[in-house]
């Protein structure tokens, strides 16, 4: 039975793409697992470090405008990326990347108050959760219909 039927597309060539994108997609969430588990192996507190708050300093005025000018431009850049995200491989991480700039450049343009503001790290790490578990919860759910669709040997819906 060809591949088009099985998957239930409009060609082969669809059908291909669709088995290339799921590992693709596998490939990048692991290397970001191990990036960021890297992250934290390395950045982790050690046994004589104290823990202090930073302490403000003010950034040249030159880096300030720059990063006032690039604000606005930066974000709405991420936005349209991760907002066109389906257009492309991975574009939806690309977007993330730059509106993650985007914040950054709020902490570098004026301190580390500002971005705190900002940056609501209860609402990221909900979503960073629900993400994580979507992305678990759809791997086995294509899982158990491969399976079942391979068992009884019909093509699944």
């Amino acid at each position: 039975m060809s591949a088009s039927f099985h998957h239930r597309t409009a060609n082969v060539v669809s059908s291909v793409n669709f088995d290339q994108r799921a590992l693709d997609t596998l490939g990048e969430e692991s290397i970001l697992f191990g990036a960021v588990l890297g992250a934290v192996v390395l950045l982790r507190r050690a046994r004589d470090e104290e823990a202090r708050r930073p302490e403000p300093s003010r950034a040249l005025p030159s880096v300030r405008l720059l990063g006032a000018a690039l604000l606005p431009v930066t974000l709405l850049t991420g936005v349209n990326i991760v907002a066109h995200g389906q257009l492309s491989p991975g574009g939806g991480f690309q977007g993330g990347v730059i509106l993650a700039t985007g914040l950054h450049l709020a902490y570098l343009t004026a301190d580390y108050k500002v971005l705190r503001r900002v940056r609501p790290l209860a609402l990221l790490d909900a979503l960073d959760a629900v993400g994580a578990g979507a992305f678990t919860a759809l791997g086995f759910a294509g899982l158990i219909t491969g399976v079942v669709g391979g068992v009884t040997g019909t093509p699944s819906p």
